[in-house]
């Protein structure tokens, strides 16, 4: 089976959500094209996001164009929301980056390049809008060449910039002749052809493209407006011909990661996993080689259309959704850990902020959800202060307290404010000190600890050591000591 794992990604407004609309319809996986101001689209599933119209969390949704499976991967445009970039980028094979011909590239823009360009996934970029006013398609793909990559180039033809009847045909003579050129420098068979002056068409150069999309040597850039259809059906053939299938590797051992959680009302809990090699199926059990336990699959899914189908299997270079496995976190690799890749971060958390409920009796209630709902966003880092009664989470903006506000109202039942955020800072020592806790009651029970503390390497973290023997102190009282440094380090 061909699978392409495609991520959508953009900055909000740009289009995206309504790219992934019109591409499930085109497939033939939904009947009608939703709308992203109405909250009828397809990828924007939460109540939350169908009433603001703009995505909160990634989407996987399964579908297939001419003989080849598409897992894709729509992701939220909004920087409150990278987190859900982040995770998304682990498991994709390939992206597209889809920018306004108005807007063209901006700050989140260009944070997503660098995560793609880091994860060296391959890209086609699609400029999204030709129809509005103070569209400029050549503009913006000159910035992409000075910004991204001098190998950005068109491979159809804007028509009618900027007016209602905007769209694309294919290249005229100049722009076959401009992507004739850039191809040569990146393929010694078309180099030859090339310098022979023989006359090549856009179809001559499709696998040279394809290989040079695949590392990273090309970037095609396609125009379209969305909303209209136009571009989109290109695009798609686009994926299909440029973007390398998944590697699948199915005989090799198991190997696979979890990049995302539900809570579904009908099958509980479901955990969306990328699988690099081997296969999973209904009843197997594999180790959890992140937690060092084993877990036990019950179903295995995946999300077609408007619904879950059941599967029974999971095989290499396909994502699916695992149910069975309780304890599940993000991130927690599945098997063996040689073929997933690692992590990358857009971004950090800088704001901290306290959910207080309005009523007092759901205090305990509402402890539980935030802990539910930092299980599914391992970044809200949620907080537990018994003694104080208070309960915090880490955020990225203040629209993400109003998502959280209105997911805990929805969802939960709990009606919920949020302080002021407060700003985290990273405390580090200036010079080196020493520190000493004394606990000096009557014997047996006493004790007294001296710390040298002095500075690290900027990124190192907190490390810790004992130059005391164990058969001076015993081990676990001197495992209970390490323990308290980190428990007292969260509040700095």
């Amino acid at each position: 089976m061909r699978i392409r794992n495609l991520g959508v990604l953009a900055r909000v407004d740009a289009g995206k959500t309504t790219v992934t609309e019109v591409m499930l319809f085109l497939s033939g996986a939904i009947r009608s094209i939703g709308d992203v101001d109405k909250g009828t689209s397809l990828s924007d599933r939460l109540e939350v996001e169908k009433r603001r119209g703009i995505s909160v969390r990634a989407t996987t949704l399964t579908f297939a164009w001419k003989g080849v499976q598409i897992n894709l991967v729509d992701t939220p445009g909004h920087i409150d929301f990278a987190a859900e970039v982040e995770r998304s980028l682990r498991v994709l094979d390939c992206a597209i980056v889809v920018l306004s011909a108005v807007e063209g590239i901006q700050s989140h823009t260009e944070s997503i390049w660098a995560a793609l360009e880091a994860r060296n996934i391959p890209v086609i970029l699609f400029v999204n809008k030709l129809d509005r006013v103070g569209s400029d398609v050549l503009s913006v793909v000159n910035d992409m060449r000075e910004r991204f990559s001098p190998n950005v180039v068109l491979v159809n033809q804007p028509v009618a910039v900027g007016t209602t009847e905007a769209s694309v045909s294919d290249l005229d003579d100049d722009g076959v002749a401009a992507l004739a050129e850039m191809v040569a420098t990146k393929d010694d068979r078309i180099l030859e052809r090339y310098l022979k002056e023989e006359l090549l068409a856009v179809g001559d150069l499709s696998d040279a493209i394809a290989r040079c999309v695949a590392h990273r040597e090309l970037f095609p850039v396609f125009c379209g407006v969305a909303k209209n259809g136009v571009g989109v059906e290109s695009l798609l053939d686009g994926v299909i011909a440029y973007f390398p299938d998944a590697v699948s590797p199915i005989e090799s051992p198991t190997s696979g990661v979890v990049f995302r959680l539900d809570h579904d009302q009908k099958f509980g809990r479901i955990a969306g996993v990328r699988l690099y090699a081997g296969r999973l199926k209904n009843r197997d059990t594999i180790l959890n080689t992140t937690a060092g336990r084993e877990e036990k699959v019950t179903q295995i899914k995946a999300f077609r259309g408007t619904r879950y189908e059941d599967t029974g299997i999971l095989e290499a270079g396909d994502i699916g959704f695992v149910c069975g496995m309780p304890d599940i976190q993000i991130g927690d690799v599945l098997g063996d850990p040689g073929p997933v890749p690692g992590t990358y971060k857009l971004g950090e958390a800088l704001l901290s902020v306290q959910a207080i409920p309005e009523n007092e009796g759901d205090y305990t209630k509402l402890a539980e959800a935030l802990q539910q709902l930092s299980s599914e966003d391992p970044h809200l880092n949620f907080t537990w202060f018994n003694d104080e009664r208070e309960l915090h989470v880490k955020i990225m903006g203040v629209i993400q307290t109003e998502i959280l506000t209105e997911i805990l109202g929805s969802r939960f039942g709990i009606k919920t404010r949020f302080d002021d955020p407060t700003v985290l800072y990273k405390e580090t020592p200036a010079t080196v000190g020493h520190g000493l806790e004394q606990y000096t009651m009557p014997k047996p029970c006493w004790a007294i600890v001296k710390y040298l503390i002095e500075p690290g390497e900027r990124g190192s973290g907190v490390q810790y050591r004992s130059e005391v023997g164990v058969n001076d102190i015993r081990a676990k009282y001197q495992n209970e000591i390490a323990d308290s440094i980190q428990d007292a380090l969260r509040q700095g």
